[in-house]
Formats: structure tokens, sequence, C-alpha cells
């Protein structure tokens, strides 16, 4: 192997459009991928144990992967994220930029209201200095996912490359992903490390007030109860319910993102409720009064994804002898080794704070209010998921099956 490695770095701050922002065509279809990618990642990471992912996170890391990738191996990647005919090639990238000003890239936050929600992206190419990246590779990127480049020596030190890596991801994610790559991941092969932070953090339009929090009881997957801190508060809010399952979705303050809730009913199975948050029930929500009882919580998600992508079909891309990334450098020799995702994410009664961050590492080789008001209850295991309103992309998914369980 050569001990050549590379890096270009993407960066750009997002903040949440103040309204739900139409999405353009091109942008509903790009959503509607991602989100069926989501659903399938969700499978995968499910089977695993802990299904707490940033899918936006992920699939934003793998279009950007797409205009270096070729042939088969390109195609692999954009059947994965079933992106149809029409969003393929250069009408991916324009889709791209215009789902991301959909969900706020260049929005600014409106003066007047200081407390309305944050979101910050930091999209990372990582390459090895004098190591010939295609011009028009990085171009798109800079373009597309408002991309800038640095220069990294990882064949020198790939230790201090790592630990300046890990500090820019900590940086955009207010400290809650501190340690995206691990020891040892990276080495004097590497040529190329493409990151994707995200951090957000709003209030919610309707805060549960401190003093409704009580100790309540909550029955774990094995049937064991315990009692854990729960928040009360009867609001008037997006509510549906099925045979299997209960949803309510919560919104934020000043932005087009709210947070989804599912917990399931007596006999019904979390499967069900992540099968129902994960699809289009949230739009079948209509106002009703709702008391909610909903459990302070703090979740974490830790996944090396290389597998589950290959399970999903992208196998190419991790060959040395068959990936063909010629648009990154031509001499055809990138291989992905490894994908790396974290996420972090706690709600309380102000609101909810969320982190992800995705690494890829390249080496190189070859309505009206009812009498009695609707309940929604998590007092069992449930899913939530936040999502942006106007094109229903699902930027952070999760499951919590222990609330007593902090996971810093």
């Amino acid at each position: 192997m050569n001990t050549l490695l590379r890096r270009l770095v993407v960066s750009a701050t997002l903040c949440l459009p103040l309204a739900g922002q139409k999405p353009t065509p091109a942008a509903a279809l790009l959503a509607n991928a991602c989100n069926r990618f989501a659903r399938d990642m969700n499978h995968e990471l499910a089977d695993a144990g802990h299904p707490t992912f940033s899918p936006a996170s992920v699939a934003i890391t793998l279009l950007m992967l797409l205009p270096g990738a070729r042939g088969d191996t390109a195609k692999e990647i954009a059947d994965v994220l079933h992106l149809p005919p029409d969003l393929r090639d250069s009408r991916m990238n324009t889709a791209a930029v215009e789902l991301l000003e959909t969900v706020g890239i260049g929005v600014k936050r409106n003066p007047s209201r200081p407390g309305d929600g944050v979101f910050r992206m930091s999209n990372d190419l990582w390459a090895q200095s004098g190591y010939p990246i295609v011009p028009a590779f990085a171009n798109t990127l800079r373009t597309t996912f408002a991309a800038a480049s640095h220069d990294m020596d990882f064949a020198k030190d790939p230790e201090a490359a790592r630990k300046t890596i890990n500090a820019h991801v900590a940086k955009t994610t207010n400290g809650r992903i501190a340690e995206l790559i691990p020891v040892g991941l990276l080495d004097s092969t590497t040529r190329v490390v493409l990151t994707n932070a995200l951090w957000f953090k709003a209030p919610w339009v309707e805060p549960f007030h401190q003093s409704g929090t009580v100790d309540a009881p909550f029955t774990l997957a094995d049937g064991t109860k315990v009692q854990v801190p729960t928040m009360n508060k009867r609001d008037d809010a997006a509510f549906v319910e099925s045979d299997a399952w209960t949803m309510v979705s919560l919104p934020f303050d000043g932005v087009s993102i709210q947070c989804d809730f599912v917990v399931p009913k007596d006999g019904a199975t979390i499967a069900a409720a992540e099968a129902a948050l994960l699809g289009d029930d949230w739009r079948k929500t209509k106002g009703e009064s709702v008391t909610i009882a909903l459990p302070r919580f703090r979740v974490r998600g830790e996944h090396s994804l290389a597998a589950a992508l290959k399970a999903l079909g992208i196998r190419l891309a991790f060959d040395p002898a068959q990936a063909d990334f010629s648009g990154i450098n031509e001499k055809r020799e990138l291989f992905v080794d490894e994908l790396v995702h974290q996420t972090w994410i706690a709600v309380d009664e102000e609101g909810a704070e969320a982190a992800a961050a995705t690494a890829t590492v390249w080496k190189a080789g070859a309505a009206a209010k009812p009498r009695e008001p609707k309940v929604f209850k998590a007092d069992r295991p449930f899913a939530f998921a936040l999502r942006e309103r106007g094109t229903g992309l699902l930027l952070f998914v999760g499951r919590v099956d222990d609330p007593r369980t902090p996971r810093d």
C-alpha cells in the first residue's frame, strides 16, 4: 500500500428555517429518498440492538461520496440511497443544494428571537498533503455542500491527524461528539477522511413546567418497573393513534423542526412503533387536546457502519480491488475502509439538544378539541425522531429503552 493520504474539508454553518419553507420538487424527492434509506438503516441498526442515529448525517456523507465514485461503485451507493433516475449525476447536486437550503442552509435567524433553534453543520474532507485530488470533486463539494479544503499529514502522524479531526467535530457538536474517530482507525495508508457533523438545540413552543415533573413508573422491556423523572403537561398537540401505537408531535419554537414520539400499546412491539415513526403516519396527525407524560431522557448511539452498508448493498466501495473512486483520485487506488457514526440526544422540560457525526475513512490499495383529552403516556420503551416539517427529512432517530441510563 502507498503511504500517502489526503483529506479534503467541507465546512458550513446552518441555521434552521424560521417557518415551514416549501421544498422544491427536487428537494422533496431527495428527502423522500433519504428517508427510505433511513428506514433501511434503522432496520440494520435495530438488529444490532440500539437504533439511535442521525439518518441525515449518514445520508449527507454518502451523498458527498457520490461525486467521486464511478461506474458500479457509484451505482451501488445511489441505489442504497434510493436515488431515482431524476436524481443521478449532476441532478443530485442540484437537489442536494435545494434540500439543504430548505432545511436551513444560508437562512439567518431572526435577531429579535435569540432563543430560536440553532442547527450547525460542518462537512469536512481531510486529505493527505500532496495527494492529488481531482479538482472537479473538490469544487463539487464546495459548491454543493459548502465545502472548504484542508491538507493533513496522515502518513507522518496519523494520531495527530485523528486528534485534529476529532477536535473539529467536537467544536461543531458543542462537545457532544468528542471522539468520533477511535484510536487505531487511521494509519499511514489513509488517504482521505470525509466527515459530517451536526448540532441542534431548540426550545419547545410550549415547554414542560418543572413543577409538573414527578417520578413515575416506567416498564422496561423485560417487565421490570422502575421509577423515572417524568414530565407532564396538557397541551394542544398533533396526535394520531392506531391499534398498535400512539404518536404525538411537539414543535420547536421559531423553526420548522418537530419531535415525533411513538409508544407501542399493550401487546404491540417497539418495532411497530418504529415502523410508524419512519413511515408517513406523522402526516396523519391532527390537533388535539393531549395529556402528555414523557420521561426526561438522554441517549447515545455509536456505530461502525461498514457492515450495515454492505448488507444494504454498498459492497464495491469497500473492496480494495474493485472500488472506483477515480473521481477523487485518478489512480483509482482509493477504497472505503470504514464509516463511523455517533449520535447524542437529550430531551428535557425546556427542549432538545442533539448532535451527530459521521466519518468515512479511505485508504489506498487498489383540529377541534374533543370533550376528553387524548392521552400520550411514554411509560414503556418508545421511539422518537426529529424531522424537518417542510420536507419530512429525518434528522435524528432514536429509541429509549431505559430513561434512567444517561449516555454522555
